[in-house]
This record gives structure tokens, C-alpha cells and sequence, in this order.
């Protein structure tokens, strides 16, 4: 009966040893990692690819817009 007491005793120590050791044990998640190899951050950062393609197009085409308006009221500038 004392050896088991003594066995339990010594178990218990010994797990609270090691779990007071992985507490102080710091953990690092490396977000870049996991959105560049998931298939959510994958999808994710293809979506944001496509707007900011789509906003680009946008500005330039309204770019060329305005030049063309202004080419336009520098002509009629001239004529008057």
C-alpha cells in the first residue's frame, strides 16, 4: 500500500513537472505561412487579386475618360 502511495506521489510530481515546463514554453503562429498554403487564404487572396485588378482597370479607363474630355474642352478653348 506505502509503494503505491509512493508511486502516485512520484507520478503526480513528475506530471506537474512537465506540464509547468510546456507552459512556459512559448508558441508562434506563422499567419503568413498559413494564408499563402491554405486553400482558404489561397482563395482569399485570389478574390482580392481580382478587385484590385478590376479597380485598376476602372482607373485607368476613367483616366483615359478625362483626357479625352480635356483634350476636347482645350479645343473648344481654342475655337473661342
Amino acid at each position: 500500500m506505502k509503494a503505491y502511495k509512493k508511486i502516485l506521489i512520484i507520478l503526480f510530481l513528475i506530471f506537474s513537472i512537465q506540464q509547468s515546463s510546456n507552459a512556459e514554453i512559448p508558441y508562434v503562429l506563422d499567419f503568413k505561412y498559413i494564408l499563402n498554403n491554405s486553400d482558404a487564404g489561397k482563395k482569399a487572396q485570389n478574390e482580392l487579386k481580382k478587385k484590385l485588378d478590376n479597380g485598376m482597370k476602372n482607373l485607368s479607363q476613367r483616366e483615359k475618360n478625362l483626357q479625352s474630355e480635356e483634350k476636347k474642352i482645350i479645343e473648344q478653348k481654342k475655337i473661342l
